[in-house]
Order: structure tokens, then C-alpha cells, then sequence
């Protein structure tokens, strides 16, 4: 199974691993999938490469699409103070920032990526606080909008800007769970 962005599919290393997995024998699956999708508000298209062999069968499972969450249901009221964005930054990116009212239901957050605490342009979406200026959104928030367990927790030892980087390279567990049902694995 590989993911990747969406525009993989036109790509050179997509043709070179279409090619690879037929020379080896394999049959290779493309579905392309986000997390609207599963009825969560970001924006997230992903390319899902499944290459099955050896008598495993893959079948795109019949899809439901699900009741829509709000981002609300996703942020939580009490947030690190290293997640707000500073004025210096603000008068310098905000033009360019996706900053989202995270009460409005046509709120939507778009694709988060590794360099999230670093770069402000096209790395994700930063939520206006009221009363306290714009922040990012949490590690937490992050997983959570990909599926993850409320139970996950990150290592403690880890600082802040280290588990946004991991969140921002994940994967969508339910996009993961739905590929999972659709292999038939032989008994």
C-alpha cells in the first residue's frame, strides 16, 4: 500500500511504480480519497496505490458516506501557548494564511504538512482565537481529524514542533481501515 498526494497519479515515479509492481506480478489498485470522504471538513485528497499478489484480492468496499463533523467537534478549548502565532508573523504571512472560525459550520481545514511549524504558506490552517489572536491547531487536533484513536498519545519527551511534523506526515486511519476491508485474504 502507498500513499501520496493526489497529483502522484501524473507523475513519473507513478508510472515507475505501476511498472515495478507489474513486472513483479502484482495488481495494482488507484483510489483517490480525503477525509470529506469520511464526513470530516479538510481538505486532503490523497492517491492510495494497493498492489496485491499471491492469491490477495483487493475490492474497493461499498462506501457510506458518513454524517459531516464540524471542526469544532475537533478543537479543544485549552491549547499549548507555543501554538499561538505571533503579531511579527501575523503582519508578515496573514494575507497568505488559511485562518478559520472554528464555530462557523462551513469552516474546513486544509491539508497540514510536515513543515507546519515552520512555514506559514500552504502548510495548513490556523485558528482564529477569539480575544487572543490566531494559533495553530494542536498536534492533538491534527490526529484526531486523521482518525486516530483518542486514545493515541505522543511520547512526552517530544516538543511541540517535533509532533506537528509527525502529524502533518500521517495518514488517514479510516482511509487505511477502508483499504484494509477491501483485501481478500486467502484462509
Amino acid at each position: 500500500m502507498v500513499e501520496n498526494v493526489a497529483g502522484f497519479r501524473d507523475s513519473d515515479g507513478h508510472r515507475l511504480a505501476e511498472a515495478t509492481f507489474s513486472e513483479l506480478g502484482y495488481e495494482s489498485h488507484i483510489l483517490e480519497m480525503s477525509p470529506y470522504d469520511f464526513g470530516i471538513k479538510m481538505r486532503r485528497p490523497r492517491l492510495y496505490l494497493v498492489a496485491t499478489a499471491f492469491g490477495i484480492t483487493f475490492k474497493a468496499p461499498n462506501f457510506t458516506q458518513a454524517e459531516e463533523k464540524h471542526l469544532r467537534e475537533f478543537i479543544r478549548g485549552t491549547y499549548s501557548p507555543d501554538l499561538l502565532v505571533s503579531q511579527k508573523d501575523l503582519d508578515r504571512y496573514g494575507n497568505s494564511l488559511h485562518i478559520i472560525n472554528s464555530t462557523s459550520d462551513e469552516a474546513y481545514a486544509t491539508c497540514f504538512t510536515s513543515g507546519y511549524w515552520k512555514s506559514f504558506k500552504s502548510s495548513g490552517t490556523f485558528i482564529e482565537v477569539e480575544n487572543q489572536g490566531i494559533r495553530r491547531f494542536s498536534p492533538e487536533e491534527i490526529i484526531s481529524l486523521m482518525g486516530f484513536s483518542a486514545n493515541f498519545t505522543f511520547p512526552s519527551e517530544l516538543s511541540t514542533q517535533a509532533k506537528l511534523k509527525l502529524a502533518g506526515n500521517t495518514v488517514d486511519v479510516r482511509a487505511i481501515d477502508y483499504l484494509l476491508r477491501g483485501l481478500d485474504l486467502p484462509v
